[in-house]
């Protein structure tokens, strides 16, 4: 990879206030070659159909100056990222943006008609029509109150296919039942694609400050294998301007996450943000999970990664001396901690179909192919009682080592903050108006994959408002496994034996009030504490306490369960 480039940007050049834009491009190069430290913008707006790519730079910053980027789409499921961060750059900043999509990636209409779990809308008008053929694609279809001003309560996701009705109309068939929605109310239907912004492999330390993202194809900021190290400040997720010629406001923001990280050596910074209706979570930090398919000897054993690449992106950035943490694959609980020496690809050699799809389907539930690469590690201690079908996580890859400070969640689906990473402070929070928990520190083991345990984890002085009221039947309520505005907990397929191996989490300070379920639950943890909170208004909903986990007689604000050595004191609940 070539170094110190910014590679290509494409931007057209059309007119903005009678003047023409100058391409991104330009402006960049010409900084470039006067060895400008920091390029500074000259445009108020620029228009572009490819992405700006930032390849292998160091100790440099792009100050927008307040500009608008509109990313032009290339229709469904075709829109680019407005910028990519790539290769090995370091230690740089991007701030001073405002960057939104033309189209949208997403549509929205009026609800005329409900008949069994098929839902009739019209579009809104100057809103994206529907693809040529929509029924061929699954879309993530959210429904919001009259006003548009916030997502329904009690409603299940209405996710599912949608069918062309008419002109400017259609038909969504529901796979959840429709308990809290009617005619006149609004649907917003995505199409997730790439994200606004995002990150590579080995880029770390980087600086985002005074960004707004108006919309995006799927989550704002994305990240994979990276360094970590990153700030985001002041940093602006919300709904845009109506497009030309609507008259209704948009509903969504980012169609997916504000932020996702997956297997970074550190964590983030997040301090004095301001996210909102996304159609996933604020904020997703998680490393990945692995299936032992066979062990070979006391010091080696093998594991299908999905896909024919010859290298693991995971282990090929590990120096040896990591540890590798390896689960029984019913309650994940630890059965080793084991040092890390070196791995290798296994050419030629597969599992058959059966198998392979198996394997990967542990890994994670949306993982059914065959095609599937091996590959064998070695590590330093003897495997005493580890099996095939032992799971496994590297907790040096888990983005550990994270703030979430002074910041606001608010108005948006699923889960404010979902968390699988240790050693992490969330303090000083606005969470309001969320679907689901304002925050979850879980092992979603059982079915994403995303792991895992954490430990050394404060949770302080936050406030949590109206949040969590996702589900709308008893069914759901039963299967609910995060039924808590704030869970610390593990995602397992059977509660009837759960290991505490979450450990040290600290939960001080934090105003809880009005949510459908307990204020908090505390599943599978050890030697932690909840002290000094206020709960008031648990349990919002018909539903008892929800989850398949053990329940007492009474709905209880703080629930502890399969876990110990938890203190508990100084707390105040009130109806």
């Amino acid at each position: 990879m070539k170094h110190l480039i910014f590679s290509m940007l494409l931007a057209c050049c059309l007119p903005v206030f009678c003047q023409e834009v100058n391409s991104i491009q330009t402006e960049i190069e010409s900084a470039f070659k006067r060895g400008d430290s920091t390029i500074e913008l000259t445009q108020s707006t620029y228009v572009i159909d490819k992405p700006v790519v930032l390849d292998t730079w160091q100790d440099r910053v792009l100050d927008g100056r307040g500009a608008k980027v509109i990313v032009r789409s290339h229709g469904f499921r075709k829109s680019p990222h407005a910028f990519i961060i790539t290769g090995k750059t370091r230690r740089c900043g991007l701030k001073n943006f405002v960057i939104e999509y033309d189209p949208l990636p997403f549509t929205q209409g009026v609800i005329t008609e409900i008949s069994g779990q098929d839902i009739h809308f019209n579009l809104d008008v100057g809103y994206p029509d529907l693809p040529d053929s929509p029924e061929k694609s699954w879309f993530h279809s959210h429904g919001f109150t009259q006003d548009g001003s916030r997502w329904l309560d009690c409603q299940d996701d209405l996710y599912g296919k949608v069918y062309r009705a008419g002109e400017r109309s259609g038909r969504l068939h529901s796979t959840s039942t429709l308990t809290n929605i009617k005619v006149g109310d609004k649907v917003a239907l995505d199409w997730r694609h790439k994200s606004a912004v995002a990150m590579n492999a080995g880029t770390g330390s980087l600086h985002f400050e005074n960004i707004v993202i108006h919309s995006s194809p799927g989550p704002a900021f994305v990240s994979y294998h990276s360094e970590g190290g990153d700030i985001y400040r002041n940093c602006v997720i919300e709904r845009g301007p109506k497009p030309k010629g609507a008259t209704a406001e948009p509903l969504l923001s980012a169609n997916a996450d504000g932020i996702h990280y997956g297997y970074a050596r550190t964590g983030i910074t997040i301090d004095s943000c301001d996210f909102s209706f996304m159609g996933d979570d604020s904020l997703n930090l998680h490393g990945p999970l692995f299936v032992i398919a066979e062990v070979v000897d006391p010091y080696n054993f093998r594991y299908v990664s999905p896909g024919s690449g010859k290298v693991s992106h995971i282990f090929q950035r590990l120096g040896g001396g990591e540890t590798i943490r390896i689960m029984n694959n019913t309650n994940y609980q630890i059965q080793g901690k084991y040092t890390y020496v070196s791995y290798k690809h296994l050419e030629g050699f597969q599992y058959d179909d059966e198998a392979g799809r198996s394997l990967m389907q542990r890994m994670n539930a949306n993982w059914a192919g065959g095609k599937h690469t091996v590959f064998q590690v070695m590590v330093k201690e003897p495997l005493v009682g580890i099996k095939t079908g032992f799971v496994f996580d590297i907790p040096e890859v888990n983005c550990r080592g994270y703030k979430v400070v002074n910041s606001r969640f608010h108005d948006h689906r699923a889960r404010g903050l979902r968390v699988m990473a240790s050693d992490g402070l969330i303090e000083n929070n606005i969470f309001e108006r969320i679907k689901g928990p304002a925050m979850t520190i879980i092992g979603e083991y059982a079915r994403w994959g995303e792991a895992g345990w954490t430990e050394n984890v404060v949770i302080k002085n936050n406030t949590i408002r109206q949040c969590n009221f996702y589900i709308g039947t008893q069914e759901s309520a039963n299967k609910y496994h995060t039924a808590g505005a704030l869970c610390v907990t593990v995602h397992l397929k059977d509660y009837d034996d759960i290991a505490p191996e979450h450990k040290n989490i600290k939960i001080l300070g934090n105003l809880i009030e009005n949510t459908q379920f307990a204020g908090i639950l505390m599943l599978g943890a050890k030697d932690s504490s909840i002290i000094g909170n206020t709960i008031k208004s648990a349990y919002q909903s018909d539903f008892g306490q929800g989850g398949p986990f053990a329940k007492s007689a009474v709905p209880e604000p703080i629930r502890t369960i399969g876990s110990k050595n938890i203190i508990q004191k100084d707390n105040t609940i009130s109806e």
